[in-house]
């Protein structure tokens, strides 16, 4: 299949197409289009020139006489803000190249090695070449001021024995926020210095409140809106802002910005895509379906434009995440379903077994099936591979509540049975790895969820409806400690389900309460919504 077809489906869809239009032959051809292990460059493209690329984040610091070194070095920089460190890294060496004594060309070379929110840690190899790389930089007697101040901070970052990520997370913030307050009026400094702060605290930035920021998460978006107050289209601070407040019970604090950042670098997949987890926090999933799609189309053009093979370059698996996730709440089967297939054929097992996020991301994908197909339709659904643990969780999971509707309880209490075996069992083998248990923490939280899901299915099939009200209460209650992840590791509000059940039942004031509550944690969410909505005329 023509992965191209899928980029047609993306690109149509950009358009002022209903969201109720029948699937085209494209969307359905979607369906085996996507492919890719996840995210950040492919190993194929590293050994593979720089080019540039028109379109991505606009970025500028002077560094070199030599304008096309000059070029590269910037792409570099406006790679770094978009997260795709590979690609980066290209840049600056590029640039070196064209301009041998571009002594800051070092430092970017050295930022694009170390770690940033998403990389995880980095080996002790990479930081020693980083750290060689500032050193090299150091020996400059020509350096500004300002700049010798930027390469001395990250050869302190990158010094050996460093134990956040790899490098010296809190050093390195301490140094950059002595920087900001040293030259106030730099924004990029600023926004050096606040991303600075957020990788050494990698997606905590907040109380549980999500009200109070948490550690010096603070400090950090007081730079970023600084740098924002003074210049309101600066693409990183846009970028970083939206990560900051995503979490937070505030998430529109980033709207402005998110709505213009994909103008202002419309060929960087990742700040394409990036509006939508503001569009997603505040229910406007119309603009995060759309954004995704873009950030696809994007994902192609760039992916053709370094000479990588799309099928297995960038983001293109979060962008389908976001894209099933987002069209499951407001009821866009067409989407959800075609991005649900995407994601399937888009990631091998063997990805799939060495990053448990990829399995997450296959969850959804089965949870997207769930919501939108007939319980037959369901229960006819393939077993994943055995090995994808948490996949089968999940599969026996909606298996059992597809047994449940149909009103065959015992066979619905079977797999309900597989379901806790499938769950001890992945929790054995998490406990045989060194910081298995903690890493496999969410995928036992989902597991007892759609337990209690489930168990409430088999009560109201049998006509217990307070005790299946009790199941949904109480699977609601774990839904509340999963935490912060993007898209939600949950498909739709445990609440919705109590919800309907009362509404059933007659009780259109409790329905309303606990739609309510579906509604605090999702707005907008079409379930919940048409589920209040019902209560009024009722």
């Amino acid at each position: 299949m023509d992965f191209r077809l899928l980029l047609a489906v993306a690109a149509t869809a950009l358009l002022d197409v209903p969201a109720s239009t029948p699937p085209s032959p494209l969307a359905t051809a979607m369906k085996a289009g996507m492919c890719g292990p996840g995210e950040g460059s492919s190993a194929a493209s590293s050994a593979k020139p720089a080019v540039i690329v028109p379109g991505l984040t606009p970025a500028h610091m002077p560094a070199s006489r030599i304008a096309e070194a000059q070029a590269f070095f910037d792409q570099g920089l406006g790679q770094l803000f978009g997260f795709d460190y590979a690609e980066a890294l290209k840049s600056f060496r590029r640039a070196s190249v064209l301009d041998p004594a571009c002594a800051m060309c070092g430092w970017g070379e050295a930022l694009a090695l170390g770690p940033y929110i998403n990389s995880g840690p980095i080996d002790a190899g990479t930081i020693a070449k980083a750290r060689l790389l500032t050193g090299r930089v150091l020996a400059n007697t020509g350096l500004s001021e300002r700049d010798r101040a930027l390469a001395e901070a990250v050869h302190a970052r990158h010094e050996p024995g460093g134990k956040q990520s790899g490098v010296h997370g809190d050093r390195y913030a301490d140094t950059m926020v002595r920087l900001a307050a040293r030259w106030p009026d730099d924004d990029l400094v600023s926004i050096l210095a606040a991303e600075a702060i957020m990788d050494s605290q990698p997606w905590d930035y907040w109380q549980a409140d999500g009200k109070m920021p948490k550690g010096r998460a603070g400090e950090s978006i007081r730079l970023v809106e600084t740098v924002l107050a003074r210049s309101p289209d600066n693409p990183q601070a846009i970028h970083l802002l939206i990560h900051l407040t995503e979490a937070s019970a505030n998430p529109g604090r980033a709207a402005v910005g998110a709505a213009k950042l994909g103008q202002i670098a419309p060929a960087a997949p990742h700040m394409v895509h990036m509006p939508s987890h503001t569009w997603y926090r505040i229910g406007r999933f119309d603009e995060s379906i759309a954004a995704n799609k873009a950030a696809i189309v994007a994902d192609e053009a760039y992916a053709k434009a370094v000479g990588d093979d799309p099928k297995f370059y960038g983001y293109f698996t979060h962008h389908a995440h976001f894209l099933a996730s987002s069209a499951t709440q407001i009821g866009d089967r067409a989407t959800a379903l075609a991005a649900a297939d995407a994601l399937e054929a888009a990631i091998p097992v063997a990805a799939a077994l060495k990053k448990p996020y990829l399995q997450a991301r296959l969850v959804t994908a089965l949870h997207a099936r769930s919501r939108f197909l007939t319980p037959a339709e369901v229960l006819a659904l393939p077993a994943p591979d055995a090995r994808l643990g948490r996949v089968l969780i999940a599969w026996h999971g909606v298996r059992a509540e597809a047994l449940a509707i149909t009103g065959d309880t015992t066979a619905a209490r079977a797999e309900l049975d597989k379901l806790r075996r499938q769950r001890d069992a992945v929790a054995a083998q998490a406990a045989t790895r060194p910081g298995g248990a903690r890493s496999a923490g969410s995928g036992m939280t989902i597991a007892a969820i759609a337990d209690g899901v489930a168990r409430g299915r088999i009560a109201e099939a049998e006509g217990e409806f307070d005790e299946a009200l009790r199941q949904y209460r109480a699977a609601e209650a774990i839904e509340g400690n999963l935490g912060y992840f993007e898209p939600p590791l949950w498909p739709t509000p445990v609440a919705v389900l109590s919800g309907q059940l009362r509404l059933k039942r007659g009780d259109s004031a409790g329905a309303a309460v606990d739609f309510r509550r579906a509604l605090a944690q999702r707005p907008k969410n079409s379930l919940a919504s048409n589920g209040l909505a019902a209560t009024k005329r009722a």
